[in-house]
């Protein structure tokens, strides 16, 4: 569902935002409703992936967090959803490793919650959270408003799914310096995003989608306004 452009607002508020989920949401966002009896311990990376491989390694990714092998994976994962058009269980297994691929999950969890400064070097994980051609082609599949969600989500697919998918889209588009000011004392430093952008707007889309599905989760609810 798009939306009529709006003014850019600040980004202090993902400041606040990411700390709740880094002390509430990362585990809920990285856990599936994936049997555990499909994994399979270190299997090797393959170019092409069936269905059925496809729901395995993204357990594996999942259950291990496992940015890397996440990532190699991209290219057979995005493949297998544009080759699969409306099959609901390769897009649930392709958008969760996406999401790991982003490192979303490392960033969010490298603060130091006993810190005196919790926020000190958080900048710079949140700088590292990528997201490749793959990964916006994966996210795009997932935001179309046709996609069957309850099919979805007896695939594995849950409200993190596309909580992930949505603040790495808009963190992947923050530059380092912006992710800095995040939480700089100023207010008057506050960065800005862009409603009109891609990236907004793929973000506004998911949470949309899921929303529609899971009115009631209460960190859709929570992270209904990260994009503006």
């Amino acid at each position: 569902m798009r939306r009529a452009p709006c003014h850019p607002r600040p980004l202090r508020f993902l400041a606040v935002a990411l700390a709740a989920l880094a002390v509430s949401g990362c585990q809920q966002m990285f856990t599936t409703s994936l049997a555990s009896w499909a994994t399979r311990p270190n299997p090797p990376v393959p170019k092409t992936l069936s269905q059925d491989q496809a729901t395995m390694y993204a357990q594996e990714v999942v259950d291990n967090r496992d940015t890397a092998k996440a990532q190699a994976l991209l290219p057979a994962m995005a493949a297998l959803v544009a080759g699969n058009p409306g099959d609901e269980a390769a897009l649930a297994a392709a958008a969760m490793t996406a999401g790991v691929a982003t490192g979303i999950d490392e960033a969010l969890t490298s603060i130091d919650l006993g810190a005196a400064d919790p926020f000190a070097g958080l900048a710079a994980a949140l700088a590292s959270i990528q997201v490749t051609a793959e990964s916006t082609a994966i996210f795009t599949a997932l935001a179309d408003n046709s996609v069957d969600m309850a099919t979805l989500a007896a695939a594995g697919a849950t409200p993190g799914t596309f909580l992930v998918a949505a603040a790495a889209v808009i963190l992947a588009d923050v530059s380092a310096t912006d992710l800095a000011l995040l939480f700089d004392t100023d207010p008057g430093n506050d960065p800005f995003i862009d409603p009109g952008s891609a990236s907004s707007v793929l973000a506004h889309d998911l949470l949309s989608t899921a929303t529609s599905y899971w009115p009631s989760d209460p960190l859709l609810s929570q992270f209904g306004n990260l994009v503006p």
